[in-house]
């Protein structure tokens, strides 16, 4: 795999199957180590969580 990522999705009473609000790709580096790749995965959640958070207040949906 070149490429994982992150999703924000609506919860319900599924496990990960609201509908999907936004997603951010995150590349996966040749020989890249698996706590390097869950940094960087952590990295995009922590950035796009907040932005959709500010979006969704600001577009009056919460």
């Amino acid at each position: 795999m070149r490429i994982t990522g992150v999703t924000v999705h609506y919860v319900d009473a599924g496990i990960d199957s609201g509908e999907i609000i936004a997603q951010q790709a995150v590349p996966i580096a040749p020989k890249q180590s698996l706590p390097a790749l869950e940094a960087a995965i952590h990295a995009a959640e922590h950035q796009l969580l907040p932005q959709v958070v500010s979006d969704l207040i600001e577009e009056g949906v919460i």
